[in-house]
């Protein structure tokens, strides 16, 4: 194989593995014809040797020689994404107590990077699952809104009833000075209920 003389010498075989981004054991592989690579494979190898498929096959090593002789590639190798086999029993375990209620609701995206996995890894391995975690999550962050939603009110209705009780006028700034949470009236929702509250009190 012409490959194997761009490597003939002592550790050159170890070094242009290293530089290539391969373990050495496969680029043996390789070299001894005991596994073909795959055309992504070796596209990948020739574009951190600077070199194309075709000068290889026909023996022209130069560039590989070169990288080799500098001791780095000319292009770094391009970061290859891990992937986890997937522990199925793990995942169920996890999927089925945050969906009876046992942990938080989570989105499939978000269980899957806490069990180390790739944000689609379970949607690809359980679809069913992940769609009824996707329900879950959604129908979770609604009731969450509304809660924020109802305690807004009750702090609003209750500060502008305080001062209303004192004869003073309930506008936005006085209420804005004694709600504990100021930035809840920043929502025009809220502006919107302090207003209706005070026309129903008579403030005009």
């Amino acid at each position: 194989m012409n490959l194997s003389r761009s490597c003939e010498a002592r550790g050159e075989q170890s070094r242009l593995a290293e530089l290539a981004g391969l373990a050495p054991r496969q680029f043996a592989r390789w070299l001894n014809r005991s596994q073909t690579p795959i055309l992504e494979s070796i596209l990948e190898f020739c574009y951190v040797g600077n070199v194309t498929p075709l000068p290889i096959l026909l023996g022209d090593l130069a560039p590989l020689r070169q990288v080799i002789a500098e001791g780095k590639p000319f292009r770094p190798p391009r970061s290859r994404r891990l992937y986890r086999l997937v522990d199925r029993e793990q995942c169920l375990e996890r999927i089925q107590a945050v969906l009876d209620g046992r942990e938080k609701p989570l989105g499939y995206r978000s269980l899957a990077q806490q069990l180390g996995y790739h944000q689609n890894a379970l949607r690809h391995h359980f679809p069913q699952e992940s769609a009824l975690l996707s329900r879950q999550i959604k129908e979770y962050r609604r009731q969450q809104a509304e809660q924020r939603a109802a305690q807004i009110k009750k702090e609003i209705q209750q500060t502008v009833m305080a001062l209303h009780a004192q004869g003073v006028y309930p506008s936005h700034r006085k209420v804005l000075e004694r709600i504990a949470h100021p930035t809840l009236m920043r929502d025009p929702k809220a502006r919107a209920f302090r207003l209706a509250l005070c026309r129903d009190l008579g403030w005009n």
